[in-house]
């Protein structure tokens, strides 16, 4: 809380991005009024619409695999999980991540119709070195799927 505090006070911070086991309580103080993100760690035995009621407040859903540790380990997870009208009803604030690649982007759009991507490890030559080419790849592969993605969920 005290480095987010330092933060806030030095930076030009719009939004919060919550990846740890935050409470909504917890996202809610440490955000001070900026809109929020929760990140989710998508199981089995995930239950949407409960997250979706915890973190009601906000802006944001970013779905990630669950593995160990917190992001970029290259994993999907198995988007089947995400009930169909959970998707629909909340696309316009879901952020899809965990293992997306210029080869699985465009479909990850067409079925979930997510309001943004996420990528790390799918650019990247080794770890934590990002790849340009492998970039403008996913770069053309979301703007190919967005071309084709409806614009009503209704």
């Amino acid at each position: 809380p005290n480095q987010m505090e330092a933060i806030r006070a030095n930076a030009a911070i719009t939004l919060w991005q919550f990846h740890g086991d935050e409470t909504p309580e917890q996202c809610r103080r440490l955000a001070g009024g900026l809109p929020w993100i929760k990140a989710a760690r998508i199981g089995q035995s995930f239950n949407f619409p409960e997250f979706s009621l915890q973190y009601g407040d906000a802006v944001g859903f970013l779905l990630d695999a669950l593995v160990d540790g917190y992001g970029g380990s290259g994993t999907a997870f198995n988007w089947n999980l995400i009930p169909n009208t959970w998707a629909n009803v909340n696309a316009h604030r879901v952020v899809l991540s965990g293992g997306l690649n210029s080869h699985n982007v465009g479909e990850a759009i067409a079925r979930l119709h997510p309001c943004a991507v996420d990528i790390s490890s799918g650019v990247e030559i080794r770890k934590g070195v990002k790849d340009p080419a492998l970039i403008r790849q996913f770069v053309d592969a979301v703007r190919s799927a967005d071309q084709t993605k409806p614009t009503s969920h209704s």
